[in-house]
């Protein structure tokens, strides 16, 4: 039971390609920890509490690197790994959010494969990139980009990346939706008769 609530939590406040809101993540799995720990130790005497503790203590750590990794990340809560500015992980958090409202607009993309919402998708891709980086090179300008690439860890990238290439790569051909008319069509025109 804690271990789903988990996973769809894990899921909740991260994407496996762009990484994972953690704060609020641990936040909420001290939460369940906690709401269930009160629950086994109504059960339990004094010495079997400590007992628990104890083991939970011990094997607490492995438990969540384990979670973590079959889910697509890496553990960031056990320990907590401290954010190194605020500024720079409201970045990090609004490009999660990207990589997820992407994935759905790409799967609305699918389920409706017409020319004018694969232009939309297009649009905000456009409008999201150009928000993104404005907002990533201020903060580079302000903590350089090492400092800045070091907060976009995920699975793939463990010591951080620079996430603007997600954003470059995320447009698609919308003609192969809807090709676009020729811009000067062959219409037919009637032959004219014979002037003899």
């Amino acid at each position: 039971m804690i271990e789903g609530n988990i996973k769809k939590l894990i899921h909740k406040y991260g994407h496996t390609n762009c990484g994972l809101r953690h704060i609020e993540l641990c936040e909420e799995i001290k939460k369940i920890i906690y709401d269930n720990k009160q629950i086994v130790f109504q059960h339990m005497d004094p010495p079997s509490k400590k007992e628990w503790s104890t083991k939970w203590d011990s094997q607490r750590n492995g438990f969540f690197n384990k979670l973590f990794d079959k889910e697509g990340f890496i553990n960031m809560c056990y320990p907590l790994k401290k954010i190194v500015n605020q500024s720079i992980y409201q970045l990090k958090s609004k490009h999660i959010k990207f990589c997820k409202e992407k994935e759905v607009r790409r799967a609305a993309l699918v389920e409706k494969p017409e020319y004018n919402v694969c232009i939309q998708y297009n649009r905000w891709i456009d409008s999201q990139r150009t928000a993104f980086t404005n907002e990533y090179l201020e903060n580079v300008k302000i903590f350089k980009s090492k400092n800045v690439n070091k907060s976009f860890i995920t699975k793939e990238h463990t010591g951080g990346h620079d996430p603007r290439p997600t954003y470059h790569n995320s447009k698609l051909d919308c003609t192969q939706y809807n090709p676009p008319p020729i811009s000067n069509p062959q219409i037919p025109v009637e032959k004219a008769p014979p002037f003899f």
